[in-house]
């Protein structure tokens, strides 16, 4: 016969929420770089999103920002939604019989579990009707850099570095060098 004990370990509320394995099921990194302005990455590691970024993009941040679970489960329903694992690596202006030769250039690389993305274009990006073919519309890959900042909320951490950095300059200009202020 069965005791209590036993018939609680399993009922529906014993039972644990599984955890994700986040860490080791997914990795990703998108940029972009523009020739006159610089360019900059985004990456997941350990749960921490990493940014790298110079010229224009330098020091858009102050360190790392936190990953959650969630936000990564959130990130990777995003990108199925966009469908970038159908992305191509090779979007190109002259597919569509254009030719724009500004420098800029974008990518985008994914790898959840046996799925695997490494996409990227210049001056051209995947078509809102079929993502193999090529659009001078960056409107998907601008939905894909949206999804990156809203999933990870960094618009809040480039605010704090931006507030951050008037903080410090104000410092700069209100102390005195050499005994005169500037």
């Amino acid at each position: 016969s069965r005791r209590p004990a036993d018939a609680n370990r399993s009922s529906p509320t014993a039972v644990s929420k599984p955890r994700l394995n986040i860490m080791v099921e997914i990795s990703f990194e998108l940029g972009e770089h523009h020739f006159l302005s610089g360019q900059y990455s985004w990456r997941i590691k350990d749960l921490e999103l990493r940014y790298r970024g110079d010229g224009e993009f330098a020091e858009l941040i102050i360190g790392r920002i936190p990953a959650s679970e969630e936000q990564v489960s959130h990130f990777i329903a995003a990108i199925d939604l966009l469908d970038v694992w159908r992305w191509r690596d090779d979007y190109d202006p002259n597919d569509v019989g254009m030719m724009v030769d500004d420098g800029a250039n974008w990518w985008f690389k994914a790898k959840l579990g046996n799925r695997e993305c490494k996409c990227g274009g210049c001056n051209a990006f995947p078509s809102y009707a079929d993502v193999r073919d090529t659009s001078l519309n960056g409107e998907r890959f601008a939905l894909l850099r949206a999804a990156l900042y809203d999933v990870f909320l960094i618009e809040g951490y480039i605010h704090q570095a931006r507030i951050y950095a008037e903080r410090e300059r104000e410092k700069a200009t209100n102390n005195p060098v050499n005994g005169s202020r500037r």
